[in-house]
């Protein structure tokens, strides 16, 4: 499976867990942009990530500008269906640059014709990316239990498992309550084309993620870091 697809699945997965009560009155898609961190090497490097998520009408294109307007990012749509297209900024793209706090203007061609545009605001928060602590494998379970330094600051926490930079689990939003998890090889945050195999070398990221204040019908993100990848052997 194509790694971008896996990524937008994550961002599903992770972000459109919990749903809350949609008023009569209010838009039938979501539209979200974020600034994501990591740490390589020292250094704090940033992207700007974003998604639109459709819930009855299918999307043709999609385009999201910055709030100067000085530059324009294209989403691609993920799956045949047309309800999710994401701008989702590869791992060894991120750069030194903060990207710009403000209203991001998302335009939306629909395949009926009509068009549609939305703002969504980035602020200025910033949530850092928190370190693992340790990983402990269960031969006689075959589990790992993955173990994080807590952040204060974080509204949710995510796991992804990486084998040869494809990522091949993605766990549920976990309540920032916690600060380890247990990773079993028969659950549905597996992707369907892998299994966990005993001696296979995975690397381990945790995601922190900071939320939005306007819930509408998705949980939305404000800024979302990843953890620097651990490596560990599946038991």
């Amino acid at each position: 499976m194509d790694k971008k697809f896996i990524l937008g699945v994550c961002i599903i997965v992770s972000l459109f867990i919990f749903a809350s009560c949609l008023d009569d009155d209010e838009k039938e898609y979501t539209v979200d942009a974020y600034i994501s961190t990591q740490l390589v090497d020292g250094d704090t490097l940033y992207a700007l990530d974003c998604y639109i998520y459709s819930y009855n009408a299918p999307i043709s294109s999609a385009v999201m500008k910055d709030p100067g307007k000085t530059y324009s990012v294209d989403l691609s749509g993920l799956g045949s269906a047309g309800f999710y297209f994401e701008h989702a900024t590869s791992f060894d793209s991120y750069s030194t640059t903060k990207p710009a706090s403000g209203e991001y203007l998302f335009t939306m061609n629909f395949t009926d014709g009509t068009s549609e545009t939305e703002y969504d605001e980035v602020s200025n928060t910033l949530i850092m990316p928190t370190y693992i602590e340790e990983i402990v494998p269960d031969s006689d379970n075959h589990t790992l239990t993955v173990t994080w330094a807590e952040k204060s600051d974080a509204d949710y926490y995510n796991i992804l498992l990486f084998r040869s930079d494809t990522i091949v689990y993605a766990s549920g939003l976990i309540n920032n309550v916690y600060k380890a998890a247990v990773i079993y090889p028969n659950t549905n945050y597996w992707n369907s084309g892998y299994s966990p195999v005993a001696g296979d070398t995975i690397e381990v990221m945790i995601s922190c993620i900071v939320g939005g204040s306007d819930n509408r019908r998705y949980y939305k993100s404000q800024s979302i870091s990843r953890s620097q990848k651990v490596s560990a052997v599946w038991p």
